[in-house]
């Protein structure tokens, strides 16, 4: 695995029922995932103002590794890493 780039930018994200990533939009192109590779929740800066996370490692149908981000409360998406 390539050491990632750090992209953190807010995307838009089309998800199934259960609120999973299908696609998303980064550089006016729609990504479709092949492959959701790992989940997890993390909680950050529990002494400031929480931030809740859930991150998805996956793969594009053009072989592309990603981190997408939900961050809650916000309830937005972020493209937080692109693996080259």
């Amino acid at each position: 695995m390539t050491l990632p780039k750090i992209i953190n930018r807010p995307v838009k994200v089309w998800t199934d029922e259960a609120g999973r990533p299908l696609a998303f939009l980064f550089r006016r192109r729609r990504h479709p995932v092949a492959c959701v590779l790992e989940v997890w929740e993390e909680l950050d800066h529990w002494w400031e103002a929480p931030l809740e996370r859930t991150v998805y490692r996956l793969e594009t149908a053009a072989g592309g590794l990603y981190e997408l981000e939900f961050r809650r409360p916000e309830g937005r998406w972020y493209l937080y890493k692109a693996y080259d």
